[in-house]
């Protein structure tokens, strides 16, 4: 499985955690969108997400704005109850 960067340049990026839209904005205080962008709004359309790994939910789902739409996450954020299937992809210049 590749991953896509969730660096806004394109690039690799380097530090270590990423949060998503809620825990971001739990922890910080704001969103850092770290994982907006993951997921396409052409994937979105076709209820479809990425999945990835949160450092305050552990691995999860995300909507084009990296707001976790996962219902089984550790931090409960599941309230939306959002259908859509696994993505994996497997080129890492897919988008």
């Amino acid at each position: 499985m590749v991953v896509r960067s969730s660096s806004k340049n394109g690039h690799q990026s380097a530090h270590m955690s990423d949060y998503c839209l809620q825990c971001s904005t739990r922890i910080f205080g704001e969103d850092f969108k770290e994982l907006a962008g993951i997921t396409t709004l052409e994937e979105w359309a076709q209820e479809r997400a990425c999945i990835v790994l949160c450092e305050g939910c552990g691995p999860i789902q995300v909507d084009p704005e990296g707001r976790c739409v996962s219902s089984d996450c550790f931090c409960g954020h599941g309230g939306e109850k959002v259908k859509v299937q696994r993505l994996f992809h497997a080129d890492p210049e897919e988008k």
